[in-house]
């Protein structure tokens, strides 16, 4: 998928490193790379990504994964 198809705040991998997208103009998307490395990051629009789905569940309630097999 092109990076112009996600949104603010979501998370993709590009070249093995994983980033998440802060801002966005006509040409480039600025990201911040997770873990942090201090630097801020333009991505031209155009390339293709892999979007990084996360579960919401194991976040909100992180025994939810032991809970489930008692």
């Amino acid at each position: 998928m092109k990076i112009t198809d996600l949104t603010q705040g979501d998370t993709f991998q590009y070249n093995e490193r994983t980033y998440k997208i802060k801002d966005r103009d006509d040409t480039f998307t600025y990201c911040v790379r997770i873990p942090s490395d201090g630097y801020g990051h333009w991505l031209y629009n155009s390339i293709i990504v892999d979007k990084v789905i996360t579960d919401e569940t194991f976040k909100k309630n992180p025994d939810h994964k032991d809970q489930m097999y008692k």
